[in-house]
């Protein structure tokens, strides 16, 4: 795997609390994330964070203080025991952050995971891949630490990565699984597709011509009551053949919601 540089820099005021987030496809309990400062003015004053706990949809999160840490360019390291992200972010003056109304642009980082093959079902798993990053954006409203960029872009449209099923006019109902997060996007899906824990079902035909999601990460697995040449898979603009979706994903850049800093309450 090759470690994520993500080499943009985002203000965090002096002061304020950063919420680091990123994606993993380990099973929690069993594995560990870190992130510590290790380049930077005062980096020695932070704190480093650890966690062992997040959902089923790999997202996970840490807050690091920026109390007393003077203003400049930091770099943390985000470590999942195997594996490593480098990612930067600058410190500034309290009141010299991100101006009310100012969007962020997007920061990702690319990692290679790794990816094993199971002949059971033909299915693709990587629930044993390593797969970690991180990112930084600024924030102020602390009751929003564990949604995605806080009131502004998705974590999922900040990702980039869109998923278009389009029917061939025969019915088809379909499962997709997902190493990261997924999102329906709402006027292109019916009441019955669902989004559950990085599991989406649904189904194209019979009126509805179209179904749309949005995504962290990649696609693992794909299957379907019937002939999956029933539809069109569209990624990211593409017409993909559908056993070669998790290939197409295995390699994206999977972007993280960013970090957030919020002010101490």
């Amino acid at each position: 795997m090759t470690p994520g540089l993500q080499t943009e820099t985002r203000p965090v005021e002096v002061g304020e609390t950063m919420v680091v987030r990123g994606v993993t496809n380990r099973r929690p309990d069993d594995n560990t994330i870190t992130v510590e400062v290790i380049d930077g003015p005062s980096a020695a004053d932070f704190d480093s964070a650890a966690t062992d706990e997040w959902s089923r949809n790999g997202i996970w999160s840490v807050n690091l203080s920026t109390e007393g840490i003077e203003p400049g360019t930091y770099t943390l390291e985000v470590d999942d025991g195997d594996n490593t992200d480098i990612v930067q972010f600058e410190v500034v003056e309290e009141g010299a952050g991100q101006q009310d109304g100012e969007q962020q642009d997007e920061t990702t980082t690319t990692e290679q995971p790794e990816t094993t093959e199971t002949g059971e079902n033909e299915t693709t798993t990587t629930e044993e891949g390593n797969e970690t990053t991180a990112a930084g954006q600024n924030e102020t409203d602390v009751g929003e630490e564990t949604t995605a960029a806080a009131g502004n872009q998705t974590e999922q449209a900040q990702a980039g990565n869109t998923l278009e099923i389009q029917s061939e006019g025969t019915p088809l109902n379909y499962t997709l699984s997902f190493a990261g997060d997924v999102e329906a996007v709402s006027d292109q899906t019916e009441g019955t597709d669902e989004v559950q824990d990085g599991t989406v079902t649904g189904q194209v035909g019979d009126g509805d011509e179209s179904d749309a999601y949005e995504f962290v990460g990649r696609i693992t697995d794909i299957s379907a009551e019937g002939d999956l040449g029933n539809a069109t898979f569209v990624l990211n603009g593409e017409e993909v053949e559908p056993g070669d979706l998790p290939d197409a994903t295995a390699n994206n850049s999977s972007m993280v919601a960013p970090a957030v800093p919020t002010v101490p309450a």
